[in-house]
């Protein structure tokens, strides 16, 4: 039994709720309290977190979650059995059907007994590489998918690539290692990470994310990831420095219209019926688009005859 106040709960069921599966049978989505640990399964990672706990392990249902969140604030007791799990509250009691904990999937292992190579990073480090890379991570199942961390001993590597673009993010760092982590795993990680210490530990299969507050386990990707050293040459001999508020501000739609030469009254966000054309489309139809300028020069050349002096 767990004899727990509601406020020292429900943080860790929010942090938690987002990592469990959607595509297991309903009883066993939920989240499995073993060995002193609150566990969440997707299929992809593992998400556990410590928590003070050492009977028998349970499931608690999602739906069991939602209905904790929704109790008054105070004293809750949460009595499990192999078959439901009965939770008390001043508001009354409820109880949830449940299935034995053996019944739980557990996509990862929580612990690498042997592992190959792990590397130590401040929280917000690690966060700021691999938020500013994560865009770029491929939506197929290829190695691809996933963040590439290649250490060489003196700096540490964060690349993504989708086929058509390449983010790379880098810091110094002392450690040898290289390990591909899917993005969905990585998503998770930057939602959760906030201060301390990181470490990366990878094994053959697996690789794990360890802080004092959680764990995320999930598979290594596996493949031959682009050469990135090849894409982005280390020695050039020119750059360019922009002000990145005026980069944003000078690829939006409308700036990118204006540059090519179409007037400001020019129509593009919504179509001929009315319909509003999303930002991503006007985009791309800008591209496509021949400008004013250029039709006028065309037929200038091609049809004097046919124009007349302005």
């Amino acid at each position: 039994m767990i004899v727990i106040q509601k406020k020292e709960l429900i943080p860790k069921l929010k942090a938690l709720k987002p990592s469990i599966g959607t595509k297991l049978t309903q009883n066993t989505e939920g989240l499995l309290f073993k060995e002193n640990m609150m566990i969440a399964d997707n299929h992809d990672y593992t998400l556990s977190m410590p928590f003070e706990f050492s009977g028998t392990p349970f499931i608690l249902p999602k739906t069991a979650i939602e209905m904790l969140d929704n109790l008054p604030d105070g004293e809750v007791r949460i009595e499990p059995s192999d078959k439901d799990v009965t939770i008390k509250s001043r508001a009354g009691t409820s109880k949830f059907s449940t299935v034995p904990f053996t019944q739980f999937h557990l996509s990862s292992t929580l612990q690498l007994i042997n592992p190959n190579s792990e590397i130590v990073f401040s929280a917000c480090t690690i966060s700021d590489m691999l938020s500013r890379v994560v865009y770029a991570c491929a939506s197929d199942n290829s190695v691809h998918s996933g963040i590439l961390l290649d250490c060489d001993g003196e700096t540490v590597n964060a690349v993504a690539m989708d086929g058509y673009r390449l983010a790379w993010s880098s810091t110094k760092n002392n450690m040898a290692f290289r390990a591909v982590i899917p993005a969905v795993a990585v998503r998770a990680f930057i939602s959760l990470c906030q201060t301390g210490s990181v470490k990366v530990v990878a094994g053959e299969k697996s690789i794990l994310l360890q802080t004092d507050d959680f764990t995320i386990s999930t598979r290594q990707l596996k493949g031959n990831f682009v050469d990135y050293n090849a894409a982005v040459p280390k020695n050039y001999t020119s750059h360019v420095a922009v002000d990145r508020a005026e980069l944003i501000a000078a690829l939006t739609p409308r700036e990118l219209y204006s540059a090519m030469g179409f007037p400001a009254t020019y129509i593009i966000d919504v179509d001929t019926m009315g319909r509003a054309i999303s930002r991503k489309d006007q985009v791309a139809r800008c591209g496509n688009a021949v400008p004013p300028p250029l039709a006028a020069a065309m037929v200038l050349a091609n049809l004097p005859e046919w124009c007349m002096a302005a």
